[in-house]
């Protein structure tokens, strides 16, 4: 599986919500969280661009989320 293809199947609704929610979801957020702790807090352009990051990942887990739920069987 390549990157574009781990991006892009979530967002049209070819990956299990499972997957989404757990690996996408939580161990993507944790990841995302981690990668703050090493963020210059006192650069400005850093942290803006860690916040905007942020924001972006959020978004795109919230539709891939809601793109995959019909994949889920209950």
């Amino acid at each position: 599986m390549s990157l574009w293809t781990a991006i892009r199947d979530p967002l049209v609704g070819k990956t299990s919500l499972g997957k989404v929610f757990w690996v996408y979801g939580l161990l993507g957020s944790v990841l995302v969280s981690a990668l703050g702790l090493f963020i210059n807090s006192g650069h400005e352009l850093t942290r803006r661009v860690y916040i905007l990051f942020g924001l972006t990942y959020s978004v795109y887990v919230t539709v891939a989320t809601y793109q995959c739920a019909d994949n889920c069987q209950s």
